[in-house]
């Protein structure tokens, strides 16, 4: 049997059978409770009495309602009806949390859940995160322009759907729009369908991923369409204090989805995780900047870590689609350990992007069995076989000890650690476009993150207009 076979097969055989549990659980709506009236306190009663009786559906009826935090409670479905819109309110002593709990760190929702069974939160309406109050519209945060700045609004930040190690959770049809954070965040649960959801954000917007998917296992998410300024999917297994044992996402299942994303549509771990395997993605249509992402820079490495994530037995087949950037990468910044990123199936690719497939570790951190079949880039039909990647560097890990002010430089400068103060030796350290592994070649963030470096030289392109102006720009 073939490498290639192996991999998929080891993965899609189990995903059909739980796939199927999964559709023929969930809520059972022995009775429903309308609220005529939606209010924060007349939802909440209107859950914990369908609760309290064994279970039931409680349907919010047309009409915006500006409501606080809604806890569901086991065998619970909250139904919004077509044209019923909840938005976050903007009376802070309304927005709960999930409290701090062992393995997870307290977070704010509009609709959240912990240690709970059989819960839902269906129909063709919307939950709205009031976003927009959240930003200074006219202000770029970055120097791509690409980020709106976020203002001091007092308000905590929002994720609109939000669950913690809670069983047979479904999500199905409504619409998640204009998130102030996360727009959904699923955390060590089990059992979760997702069907024909909307997760709607302006793609300007800093940190309102789609949907994160963090240590859980049996996921299916099928028919989804997302639009976030920050990340699309993630895949993640985040490491938390109070936890015993492994921490792990596995068995997820996604397929026939819209991403659109301003930073990655589908970003795969990050340095501090735990273990991310058995998934599989595919027909799956990208936009926007970066495609599928494994990134492992020091920015979101934890303290007194060196790396540790493991990823492992994945697929992704039939993705199509043009994004700015790379359509596919994977990366790990000088220094970080991780574990490996190994044995991943990238099949029946159609994608377009400025920047060729990457792959670049270090001697810790190599990646192993990374196959690709039938995969098109910007139109050239590659010859079947394994991507190959840079391992040689032997850098040592460099902390951030200096925060870096990101209000100019976006997400990129994030991962520039402090500046270097000492050389070995009369060696003349020259940047060309300034530090592009941690910005974009020629852009205000790379020349500065050059600089807190350490770096003797920066090297310039500088090109004449028609108009006589002189700009920065590589090559012509």
């Amino acid at each position: 049997m073939s490498k290639t076979k192996k991999i998929a097969d080891r993965f899609l055989r189990p995903v059909a059978a739980f796939a199927l549990a999964v559709s023929l659980g969930g809520v059972q709506a022995a009775e429903d409770r309308v609220v005529a009236e939606p209010t924060t306190a007349s939802i909440q009663a209107a859950v914990d009495a369908a609760s309290a009786a064994g279970g039931g559906r409680v349907v919010i009826p047309p009409g915006t309602w500006d409501v606080g935090t809604i806890v569901l409670k086991s065998n619970v479905e909250l139904h919004l009806s077509k044209g019923a819109v909840l938005k976050a309110t903007r009376r802070n002593r309304e927005i709960r949390q999930i409290p701090d709990l062992p393995g997870h760190k307290a977070s704010h929702g509009l609709v959240i859940a912990w240690y709970a069974e059989n819960i839902a939160l269906t129909g063709e309406g919307e939950l709205n995160g009031d976003g927009l109050d959240y930003f200074e519209h006219d202000k770029p945060a970055d120097c791509w322009g690409r980020f709106f700045y976020r203002r001091k609004c007092g308000r905590p930040w929002v994720t609109l759907f939000n669950v913690f190690k809670c069983k047979n959770v479904k999500l199905e049809d409504v619409t998640l729009r204009d998130s102030s954070s996360w727009t959904g965040h699923i955390r060590m649960c089990e059992d979760v369908a997702i069907n024909r959801v909307k997760f709607l954000n302006d793609v300007r917007w800093i940190n309102s991923d789609g949907l994160d998917l963090d240590a859980s296992r049996n996921v299916t998410m099928r028919n989804c369409r997302i639009l976030s300024g920050d990340d699309g999917i993630v895949l993640r297994a985040i490491v938390r204090p109070g936890l015993e044992g492994p921490t792990v996402l596995e068995n997820v299942l996604i397929e026939d989805c819209d991403i659109e994303s301003g930073c990655q549509c589908v970003r795969v771990g990050c340095p501090s995780d735990d273990t991310v395997r058995n998934c599989t993605l595919r027909r799956i249509r990208m936009s926007g900047y970066n495609g599928i992402y494994f990134d492992n820079p020091v920015a979101y490495l934890s303290k007194d870590n060196e790396g540790f994530v493991d990823v492992h037995d994945m697929v992704f087949e039939d993705f199509s689609g043009t994004v700015k950037s790379y359509a596919l990468q994977a990366t790990v910044a000088p220094g970080i350990k991780i574990r490996g990123i190994r044995n991943c199936l990238f099949r029946n690719f159609d994608v377009h992007s400025s920047g060729a497939p990457r792959f670049i570790g270090n001697v810790w951190s190599k990646f192993e069995n990374l196959r690709h079949e039938n995969f098109r880039f910007n139109g050239e039909l590659l010859p079947d076989g394994e991507f190959v990647g840079d391992f040689t560097n032997d850098k040592p890990l460099k902390r951030r000890t200096k925060k870096i002010d990101n209000s100019r430089a976006g997400h990129a400068a994030e991962a520039a650690p402090a500046k270097e103060t000492k050389r070995e030796g009369d060696v003349t350290y020259v940047a060309h476009a300034g530090e592009e592994y941690y910005a974009p070649d020629h852009s205000k963030a790379a020349y500065r993150i050059a600089l807190e470096h350490g770096l003797d030289i920066l090297k310039f392109d500088l090109h004449p207009t028609k108009d006589g102006q002189i700009v920065c720009n590589h090559d012509n």
